[in-house]
C-alpha cells in the first residue's frame, strides 16, 4: 500500500522535482510576494494634456492656451484641451511584477497566490546583466 502510495506521488512531482532542488530563490520570492501583498505596485500617474475633443476637458488650459473664436456672439474655445491621468510602473515595480508571475507559473503545482498580470513585455528579462545595473542604479537613488 505505501509503495503504490509513493509511486503515485513520484509520478505527480516528476517533472519539477530537479527544479525544487535548484537553487532557485523562494525566500526572496516570499519576501516580494508579502511586500506586494501588503502595499501592492507603486505606479507613477502622470497627467497628460493634449488637444482633442474625446475626453475629460481642462477648462483651465482650454481658456488660457485655445484660440478664441466668436460666432453668432458666441464665445468659443477651440481646440479643447483634454486632461487624461496614465498610470505608469515604475521599473522596480515591473521587476517586482515579473518575479511574482512567472514564479507562479513556473511552480503552479505547488505554489498559490495572486497573480499581478501586468504587462512587463517591454523589459527583456532575459539579459540578466542589463536588468541587474537598472535595478543597482534604482538601489542608489534609495541609499
Amino acid at each position: 500500500m505505501y509503495k503504490k502510495t509513493a509511486d503515485i506521488r513520484n509520478d505527480k512531482f516528476v517533472g519539477i522535482r530537479s527544479e525544487l532542488n535548484s537553487d532557485y530563490p523562494f525566500l526572496d520570492y516570499f519576501e516580494i510576494y508579502s511586500y506586494y501583498q501588503k502595499y501592492g505596485l507603486f505606479t507613477n500617474e502622470k497627467e497628460i494634456k493634449k488637444l482633442g475633443f474625446n475626453g475629460r476637458i481642462s477648462w483651465k488650459d482650454t481658456i488660457n492656451k485655445s484660440p478664441k473664436i466668436i460666432n453668432n456672439n458666441n464665445l468659443l474655445f477651440l481646440p479643447l484641451v483634454i486632461k487624461e491621468n496614465k498610470e505608469q510602473h515604475v521599473f522596480i515595480s515591473k521587476c517586482m511584477a515579473y518575479v511574482i508571475d512567472s514564479t507562479l507559473e513556473r511552480f503552479s503545482l505547488f505554489l498559490e497566490g495572486v497573480r499581478t498580470n501586468l504587462d512587463t513585455k517591454d523589459i527583456d528579462f532575459s539579459n540578466k546583466s542589463l536588468v541587474i545595473s537598472k535595478l543597482k542604479k534604482v538601489k542608489k537613488n534609495f541609499i
